[in-house]
Formats: C-alpha cells, structure tokens, sequence
C-alpha cells in the first residue's frame, strides 16, 4: 500500500437536500479522514432538477487500511472510487486536480498585450470554458447512467424480494387455514365421541334407582320364599 497523501476530493453530484456537514460526517464515520472543509457548487441538472457538487479538503487522512486503499482507488484511472452515504447509496469520488489558490499568494500575472492578443486570449478562454463544460456534461451523464442502471438493478431486487415475500405469506395462510380447519375437524370428532359416549350410557346403564329397586325386588321374593317355606 503507498503513502497515504493529504489529498483533496471532487464528489460531481450530490442531491440538495445533503449538507456540508452530512458530506463530512460520511468521511469521518467511514475513517477516511479529518475534514477541513467542503465547498458546494451549485448546479442544475438536464431534468431541471438541481444539485450539488462538492469539494472535500482534509486536515489530514487518517493512517489505516481503509484510508489507504480509498485513496488508491481514487487515484487508479482505471476504477470508480464510491463512498457509501446511505447503504446502498453512494456518491462517486474522484480526486480533486484543481489548484486552490493560497490566500496571500500573489497571482499570476498574464501578459494581455495587443487587443489583437486580447481578442485571442477571450477567444481560447471560450474555448477552453466550453470543452470543460461539454466535459462535465459527459462525466455527469455517464454518472447518471450508471445510477440509472443501479437504480433498475435494485428495483429488480426489491421486485423479486416483495414477490417472495408474497408467496411465503400465501403458504403461511394456506397452512394456517389446514391448522383451524383440522382443528375444527377435531373438535367435532371430540363432541360426537362424548354424545355417543353419553347416548350408550343412557340406553344400557341403568341408573341407580333402578338398581336400588330391582335389590328391594329380589329381597322382597326371597323373604316371600321364606314364609311359605
């Protein structure tokens, strides 16, 4: 892993309602670093909505492997350096090339000359204005497509997430109504049961002062045998 260096960062775009502060909260919670400062442009997108892009200045980075392999990334040409702001929302960081003027510092000074070099020096700043607009105008529609395309991307997890959701909550109610049905079918076997039960000990139990009485009867004929006897 190579030195970590004092870098400044350029975030293109950032929705309007974030804040300086929310910006470098996110720095500082994921250990990037010590925030300075961060600066916002203003701008409007090509839907008429408007947004923010952001400059991010450090006191310092902070010395660990998460810092150091944030600050690699953003450096490779060849890949996208993400910050996550909002799992699964991120905001693409690239690195700040911009010169930041000193305060103090005595500005360069241009020799103008002629108006004839006037005119060519107002001619290739247009010129130059020009080719760095049409420059961000590409980054960010090339930011734009790729949120395009993870915006679909997770609407088709959620599509997919709801949809299972869905079928294990109709398996659940179709084995919740077999469960009360069954239960039912149970309960109803249980009061046929304890009629029948009730019915046969009606039909052929007698009760008890039946008993009683057949005892007195037998009682009865045998004191009659007696007396003849």
């Amino acid at each position: 892993m190579s030195t970590i260096q004092n870098i400044s960062l350029y975030i293109p775009h950032i929705f309007e309602n974030y804040t300086r502060d929310d910006v470098a909260a996110v720095f500082e919670d994921s250990l990037i670093g010590r925030v300075k400062g961060v600066d916002f442009v203003s701008k409007m997108g090509k839907n008429g909505k408007a947004y923010n892009s952001a400059y991010i200045h450090f006191h310092h980075w902070y010395n660990n492997t998460a810092a150091g392999r944030f600050q690699e990334r953003v450096q490779d040409p060849n890949k996208e350096a993400r910050i996550i702001y909002d799992d699964p929302w991120y905001w693409i960081v690239l690195e700040n090339n911009t010169e930041k003027q000193i305060p103090g510092a005595r500005k360069q000074r241009i020799n103008i000359g002629t108006n004839k070099n006037k005119e060519t020096n107002a001619n290739l700043a247009s010129a130059f204005e020009a080719e760095m607009k049409d420059e961000e105008e590409r980054m960010m529609d090339e930011i734009e497509a790729e949120m395009d395309k993870d915006n679909q991307h997770l609407i088709t997890i959620d599509g997919r997430y709801v949809r299972e959701i869905e079928h294990e909550n109709n398996e659940l109610r179709s084995q919740l109504h077999e469960l009360r049905q069954s239960k039912l079918f149970y309960s109803q076997m249980c009061d046929s049961l304890l009629s029948f039960k009730n019915q046969t000990r009606n039909d052929y139990l007698p009760s008890f002062g039946d008993q009683m009485r057949d005892i007195n009867a037998c009682n009865s004929c045998q004191e009659y045998q007696s007396t003849i006897e």
